[in-house]
């Protein structure tokens, strides 16, 4: 290494470890987000008009649909396959154990509430349990709603989700990321369950299938909104603990990193960006709406709920604004007493044609042990957990897409092949454009031939970077490089030096969410526990707010890696401008970063070559993996509906592809025998093309690596 390249490496060095050490850029990539999401709900909400509406209502619960990867509906298993356990007699009510089968392979127990003294068929009301794991359909205060319900008059039908009660009390139920990558939804198999449900209830005479409401708190409350905007069967809705604006829910919910990145179930694909919480409650429109929220509870404020409901005044007007209510109780996150009361008034006056909807006192009533065997579905057996028919159930529909065939590989044909498939992924990445009439970027430190330069893709958002040139060498090549362990990791400062040595300008950046600007946790963190309660988790060295950061970004319609892919690209014509000249490669390393150089070389024809160090090979790794340890940036709502990563890398063909370190789903090195295998596909096309096949290393010198690309 020449003394001045020497110099400009341990310059850039110290300017990271005081830039790490500022922590400058820590809350950089929320803050964006929470204005995004402001800007793009707004938008959402404008249709929320009398004029707009009827026909914006149609499209968003299409939209919804396939959000919730209920687009087309799964196949109805016939409901005769329930199964009668056992029954439970009270004074007041009979209480039959079930278990159902929703979907096949998932076992659902259920609790169904008849009412001794009631005129038959009666109005029925499904209740959906929240994230009160341990005794799910069975907790006190959902038997008090249950029971309260039935003695004045209902059919109450309950069942314990994914992950709760008899079917296993664990939040890994509901973290299931490989759904995402299909289509899927977590959210998506709650509501279709409920829908089940409602299947259900309309088989049974005992039922008024023209009346039929639905309830639940917190995840329930979650369930209700969602299966209510999509299962218009559904009469009259009473969401509990949930409804807020996004914008107040993910200011109040930031820092929690979604219990631990252990909660997929709210975190709908697109549904700010589609609808905001005024849409999909809007969806429910013309049939009453109440909504119950507690004072105390910091998840989810009344003043978000108010706001909703004042932004569908408009669309409740042509029917009767006594559809629509906010009750707020002065109480914390549940459902309790006076939140029932509040619940049974409004099922009375709308499925019954009882009072005004006001209050009405609970019933004197007695709950039994929530651990009681009495109330168990599941005999002989403690719980049956829905992990593995979830995991078959992603197989399953990964398995179902049509495989991509190989186009007819020549000049034309070619180009416009690729053409077509790059404007599926900017629609699937949520890349707004390809292009940029500005390119925005300040100098803010520099020696002899090294400088640091932010650049900013768009308002509010800044990638540092660190540009080295070649000594008294005119550029005709340029390197930009990028790793998830940050811009001078992974490969990192030896790589950037063998580059310049060999005269070309290099470039390290990061991406949004990556290095500098990652986004930090507080020292303390809040968790969910799986009996409802919230606990303090301390913050451990290196950990940072991704999934919480990429999970927002699912609701908002722009996946972090495709606004990191956005980021990339702005580098790239930075560079293009600085040396207009340059042949142009980009290194990127990591689990992430391989894939950004892949996508970013794939949609711009300014990159001559790539490589993809510590690469996935395909998606369908993922979801054969039974452990879910791949970062969650990786897994792009609905990609395989496009392409896997081979067809990714084919686009780059003809221009050169190396890839080191390939690796696993568990992150651990693969046998390049088996990543060349894992993309056949992308041989094939660079075989048709006579191309150069790419490049597969284990193990390769940094320098040996350089000359690769040069």
């Amino acid at each position: 290494m020449s003394m001045q390249a020497g110099m400009q490496l341990e310059w850039c060095l110290s300017q990271e470890r005081l830039a790490r050490q500022s922590k400058r850029y820590k809350d950089m990539l929320l803050d964006w987000i929470e204005k995004t999401v402001d800007e793009v709900g707004a938008r959402a909400v404008s249709q929320l008009t009398r004029e707009k509406w009827p026909k914006a209502q149609l499209q968003t619960r299409r939209l919804l649909y396939q959000a919730l990867g209920l687009d087309p509906l799964p196949p109805r298993v016939p409901l005769p396959c329930a199964r009668l356990v056992g029954t439970l007699e009270r004074e007041d009510y009979t209480v039959e154990r079930l278990v159902l089968e929703p979907r096949s392979n998932f076992l659902m127990p259920a609790h169904l509430y008849l009412p001794k003294k009631a005129r038959l068929p009666a109005p029925a009301v499904l209740y959906a349990p929240g994230h009160w794991m341990i005794y799910g359909k069975t907790e006190p205060d959902i038997q008090a709603c249950c029971i309260g319900l039935a003695k004045l008059g209902f059919v109450v039908m309950v069942f314990d989700p994914i992950g709760q009660g008899e079917r296993g009390a664990t939040f890994e139920d509901h973290a299931r990321a490989d759904l995402l990558l299909s289509g899927l939804s977590q959210e998506g198999l709650m509501a279709w369950e409920s829908m089940r449900a409602i299947d259900y209830l309309l088989t049974r005479p005992e039922v008024d299938g023209n009346h039929i409401g639905m309830t639940g708190a917190s995840g329930g409350g979650l369930n209700t909104i969602y299966t209510c905007a999509a299962d218009e069967r559904i009469a009259v809705s009473v969401p509990v603990c949930y409804v807020t604006s996004f914008s107040r829910f993910l200011r109040a919910m930031r820092g929690l990193n979604w219990n631990n990145c252990n909660d997929l179930c709210n975190q709908v694909p697109n549904v700010i960006r589609d609808a905001e919480m005024a849409g999909l409650c809007g969806l429910i429109y013309p049939r009453p709406l109440l909504i119950i929220n507690g004072w105390l509870d910091p998840q989810f404020p009344v003043a978000g709920a108010q706001e909703v409901v004042d932004q569908l005044q408009d669309i409740y007007q042509a029917v009767g604004l006594d559809r629509l209510r906010l009750t707020a109780i002065q109480a914390d996150h549940g459902y309790d007493r006076e939140m029932r009361q509040a619940a049974y008034g409004w099922f009375q006056k709308w499925l019954q044609g009882k009072g005004n909807g006001d209050p009405v006192p609970e019933p004197e009533l007695v709950t039994e042990p929530p651990d009681s065997e009495e109330l168990k579905c599941f005999l002989g057996t403690s719980s049956i957990r829905s992990w593995h028919a979830i995991r078959q159930l992603s197989r399953q529909a990964s398995r179902s897409l049509p495989d991509l065939q190989l186009p007819k590989v020549d000049p034309a044909s070619w180009g416009n092949w690729v053409r077509e498939m790059q404007d599926k992924l900017h629609k699937c990445l949520g890349v707004i454009t390809p292009e940029w009439q500005n390119i925005a970027a300040s100098s803010e430190e520099r020696i002899d031939g090294a400088e640091r330069v932010l650049l900013s893709p768009e308002p509010d958002v800044v990638n540092p970077a660190y540009l080295i040139w070649p000594e008294n060498t005119p550029v005709s090549k340029a390197v930009i490089y990028f790793s998830d362990e940050g811009k001078l990791g992974g490969l990192g400062a030896g790589f950037l030096s063998a580059v310049v040595e060999t005269g070309s300008l290099a470039m390290a950046i990061d991406p949004r969410g990556l290095g500098e600007t990652a986004p930090l946790p507080p020292p303390v963190q809040t968790v969910a526990t799986l009996d409802g309660k919230l606990a303090q988790k301390i913050t451990q060295e290196g950990e940072t707010l991704e999934f919480e950061a990429a999970t927002d970004l699912l609701m908002l319609g722009r996946s972090l890696f495709g606004q990191q892919v956005f980021d990339v690209l702005h580098a790239l014509r930075f560079i293009r401008q600085r040396a207009p000249d340059s042949s142009i490669s980009l290194v990127g390393s990591g689990p992430i970063c391989s894939l950004l150089a892949l996508y970013c070389a794939a949609l711009s024809s300014d990159v001559s070559a790539v490589v993809a160090d510590r690469l996935l090979p395909s998606y369908h790794l993922l979801i054969e993996e039974d452990r879910q340890v791949f970062p969650i940036t990786a897994y792009v709502f609905g990609i395989l509906r496009i392409a896997d990563i081979p067809h990714i890398a084919a686009m780059i063909a003809p221009r050169h592809l190396v890839i080191t370190h390939p690796l696993g789903a568990d992150l651990q090195d693969m046998d390049v025998t088996e990543c060349s295998s894992r993309l056949a596909w992308t041989f094939k096309v660079y075989q048709q093309l006579n191309a150069r096949l790419p490049d597969i290393f284990g193990e390769i010198p940094i320098r040996d690596l350089v000359a690769l690309i040069q």
